[in-house]
């Protein structure tokens, strides 16, 4: 049942970012193509149109799969198909993950193209070889390796904000009056103490390492084996936080929800 929950949802969100995806792959390759002729300035002005339009539909990409994935979620369990939802002969646990996997396939396709729309645009150019000199210089010459950990960790950042918004939607319809309202107050209440919990961890490990310590203490420039450390910790602690505010969702959830 499961399997058919989530190709449901998976039709309700990846048609509707497709047209997202499409518009950003087509400004980056425009771009890229005019600004081959860039000693010309109206291929040039062009072009840098098309850049920004790139750039643009980039950022709408995350906005748009985490805003679709929130009200996949709030029509499914509040609005009118809920009625239909609800009587399903499946478990509630098996609701909330299809929805929490629904959010997870379209972010990571999201940051799939989004990756292939970079590379389209900024490959080869000035740009892309002083990001690459830069991760060089902190990666023991890794610099791609480097580059996917700190993807890797926005990565999860936002598969956290999806389920704090998860968490703000199911707390928030708890309430009588202004269900929307206080729903995003409580996701960003509870993004706001997880990463809390997180800088807190983090300081407790700076107390008894020097290393750790350094990274907030001083300007100067830290060693590479510093900086590995700080973003796989970072990135186990992100993992933790998902973790938990997915069990803590669920916990929400097969407490009960109010209908609209």
């Amino acid at each position: 049942m499961l399997k058919k929950l989530l190709k449901y949802d998976l039709r309700s969100v990846i048609p509707f970012l497709c047209i997202f995806y499409v518009l950003a792959l087509v400004c980056a390759g425009l771009s890229r193509l005019f600004l081959l002729f860039d000693h010309v300035m109206i291929w040039n002005i062009i072009g840098q149109i098309f850049s920004g339009a790139a750039v643009s539909m980039m950022f709408s990409i995350f906005i748009n799969t985490a805003m679709r994935s929130w009200v996949l979620f709030r029509q499914n369990l509040y609005g009118d198909p809920s009625y239909l939802t609800h009587t399903l002969p499946v478990r509630k646990t098996a609701i909330y993950l299809s929805k929490a996997l629904t959010g997870l396939i379209g972010m990571a396709l999201s940051f799939g193209v989004i990756g292939v729309t970079l590379v389209i645009q900024y490959y080869g150019t000035p740009f892309w070889k002083q990001i690459y000199a830069m991760a060089k210089m902190f990666s023991q010459g890794y610099p791609v390796l480097v580059m996917g950990l700190l993807l890797g960790i926005l990565f999860l950042q936002m598969i956290n904000v999806l389920q704090c918004g998860f968490a703000g939607l199911l707390l928030g319809h708890k309430r009588n009056q202004r269900k929307i309202v206080w729903s995003v107050l409580a996701g960003l209440g509870v993004y706001a103490v997880g990463q809390i919990l997180m800088l807190a961890v983090i300081g407790v490990i700076a107390l008894f390492s020097q290393d750790f310590m350094n990274l907030f203490t001083t300007a100067q420039m830290v060693c590479v084996e510093d900086v590995w450390s700080f973003l796989t910790v970072s990135g186990i602690l992100e993992i933790g936080l998902i973790a938990g505010c997915y069990f803590f969702n669920v916990k929400l959830f097969n407490r009960g929800v109010n209908v609209d």
